[in-house]
């Protein structure tokens, strides 16, 4: 699947046009950051020539055609998906003064109505709970918080917080944390 196939608009009525473009920057972007996860299709583009005489203004271009593979693709989705959680987080701790809290426990993010992240939608609404296929995961202290999500590309939880969330071991995690900053 190319990223070119993902940015067109005819899925954008899922999501909102400020969405779609987030993720196609990141899906472009990520395209040249991985290593090996993209090939190069060149397509050659031609003007007409206006005047009888070429123009040193109108030459033939080559155009990069990125391609990702499926599992970079979910992986794309699922940075988008936590970076926008991490904003509404701090929407919420800027409201209420922390972030919900989880007593150190793992939960996912509002996958149960009992959930703790199912408070962030007071203050939003604009955030995913889910990548599609599996819930993402969350874990506070009221003061920090840590994102958990599997990941299929991405290397292993070397950066993540030790440990993580008994669902995703065995694979590879993707975890993003904040806070414990000034309030």
């Amino acid at each position: 699947m190319r990223a070119a196939d993902v940015c067109d608009m005819s899925w954008a009525a899922a999501v909102s046009r400020d969405r779609l473009v987030q993720v196609c920057i990141l899906l472009f972007v990520a395209t040249y950051a991985a290593a090996g996860a993209w090939k190069w299709q060149e397509t050659r583009v031609s003007s007409p020539a206006i005047v009888a005489q070429p123009s040193p203004l109108v030459q033939p271009t080559a155009v990069v055609t990125p391609t990702l593979s499926p599992a970079a693709l979910i992986d794309a989705r699922r940075q988008l998906d936590l970076a926008r959680v991490q904003e509404v987080l701090e929407a919420y701790r800027a409201r209420y003064g922390g972030y919900p809290s989880t007593d150190g426990y793992f939960t996912t993010m509002c996958a149960s109505a009992f959930d703790p992240a199912c408070k962030l939608l007071e203050v939003s609404r604009d955030w995913s709970p889910t990548d599609g296929y599996e819930p993402y995961w969350y874990r506070s202290d009221g003061v920090t918080y840590t994102l958990f999500s599997r990941a299929e590309d991405l290397p292993p939880s070397g950066n993540c917080a030790s440990p993580t969330p008994p669902a995703l071991a065995g694979g590879h995690v993707y975890c993003v944390s904040g806070g414990g900053g000034s309030q």
